[in-house]
């Protein structure tokens, strides 16, 4: 129960942060989930981006801040630990689940 508090409060605050990185109120960038890291082990951050054209661009503007998202995730003092490497995925949980609801509606 307090790991998924504590989840979920740090993905409330990484989404600011990537907002505030990137910047672009035409893009809306979504954290769908967060592997949280182990003692010195990787973090995994899934998202959704929309327009989803714009997915590539983010994820590399993204990668390029990696150190100053460190920083921050550090002054959050959140973690237990900081991840050693982040990586951000691409999770189509979302767009697949709209395919679905589009196909459901034609059947109907």
């Amino acid at each position: 129960m307090l790991q998924e508090r504590k989840k979920s409060e740090f993905i409330k605050k990484l989404s600011l942060v990537l907002r505030e990185i990137i910047d672009d109120h035409k893009i809306i960038i979504t954290i769908l989930d967060v592997n949280l890291p182990s003692k010195k082990g990787n973090m995994i951050i899934y998202l959704s981006v929309f327009p989803d054209v714009k997915i590539f661009e983010v994820i590399e503007i993204l990668k390029k801040e990696i150190p100053k998202i460190k920083k921050i995730i550090k002054k959050m003092r959140i973690l237990r630990y900081i991840p050693k490497k982040i990586f951000f995925r691409y999770d189509q949980s979302l767009k697949s689940m709209e395919e679905i609801d589009k196909i459901f509606r034609v059947i109907n």
